[in-house]
C-alpha cells in the first residue's frame, strides 16, 4: 500500500505540477480533496485544486519538481521537494521578475481509498520572497552589512 500511496503522490507532482496535465486531478484526488499550509489560501475540491496549480503554472516557466525524499506509512506519505522555474508571471500578486527561483518545501498528504484526500504544505515562502527580488537576502543582515547593525 505505501508503494502505491508513494505512486499516486509522484502523479500529483510529475504529471499535474511539471507536465501540467489538470486532468488526472480527477483520478488522484478525492471529490472533497482539501489544501493548506502557507503561502496557500486553503480550499476544498478538485476545481479549486485545478485553479490553484494554473494560476501557480500561469507564473512560471521551465517548471521541475525534484523529489529529494518521500516516506509513506499507512495513509500518509511525506514529500520532502524543490520546485524550480523562472518567474515570468505574476504570483500570489508579485509582478513577474524574469528570475530562476528555486523554493524548497515539505507536503503531507493523507490519501484515503487510493486518492489524495488532504495535503498539507510548508514552504520557504521568505525564500521565494528574497529570489524574486520582494525583501533583501538575508546574507547581508548576518554578515553586518545591514545599514542597522
Amino acid at each position: 500500500m505505501s508503494q502505491q500511496n508513494k505512486a499516486i503522490v509522484r502523479r500529483y507532482f510529475e504529471e499535474a505540477w511539471v507536465q501540467g496535465k489538470l486532468d488526472v486531478l480527477d483520478e488522484i484526488l478525492t471529490p472533497d480533496f482539501s489544501l493548506q499550509g502557507p503561502p496557500f489560501k486553503p480550499y476544498t475540491g478538485i476545481e479549486a485544486a485545478k485553479k490553484d496549480l494554473e494560476i501557480s503554472q500561469s507564473g512560471y516557466k521551465d517548471t521541475q519538481v525534484n523529489i529529494k525524499g518521500i516516506i509513506a506509512e499507512g495513509d500518509i506519505v511525506a514529500v520532502w521537494f524543490t520546485f524550480t522555474g523562472t518567474h515570468t508571471g505574476e504570483t500570489l500578486g508579485i509582478p513577474p521578475s524574469g528570475k530562476k527561483v528555486t523554493i524548497s518545501g515539505l507536503v503531507w498528504f493523507r490519501l484515503a481509498n487510493g486518492k489524495i484526500a488532504e495535503a498539507f504544505f510548508g514552504m520557504d515562502s521568505l525564500g521565494w520572497c528574497q529570489e524574486v527580488g520582494l525583501v533583501p537576502q538575508m546574507e547581508k543582515l548576518f554578515a553586518g552589512e545591514a545599514p542597522f547593525l
